[in-house]
């Protein structure tokens, strides 16, 4: 089940592409807090487990399609939004914690 949630949510960032592309990397802010710096690499190994795939971790701005998780105080407490938004893939929370239990417990 995980497996198909992972290829389902992958596969939404490129629905309006001509050609499919799954993002590989995932991007956190810099100045991030721990808890979204975590996400990530828990992000990261759920992904790796799920599809056998390796997603770097960066911090910059990319050129290609990348799953960025970022964070929206106008969210509720604990909610999220998982968003297609150009190319990328986005999974916002309402803080750093809920961007964490969510990478962690979507996939």
């Amino acid at each position: 089940m995980r497996g198909l949630f992972c290829f389902l949510v992958l596969m939404s960032a490129s629905a309006a592409a001509a050609e499919p592309v799954i993002p590989q990397v995932i991007r956190v802010a810099a100045d991030a807090p721990e808890t979204s710096r975590f996400a990530a690499t828990e992000l990261q190994r759920v992904l790796k487990r799920a599809t056998g795939a390796e997603y770097r971790i960066t911090h910059e701005a990319v050129d290609a399609p990348a799953i960025r998780i970022e964070s929206d105080n106008s969210l509720p407490h604990d909610g999220f939004v998982i968003r297609a938004e150009s190319r990328d893939i986005v999974i916002t929370g309402n803080d750093a914690v809920s961007s964490m239990r969510n990478s962690r417990g979507s996939l």
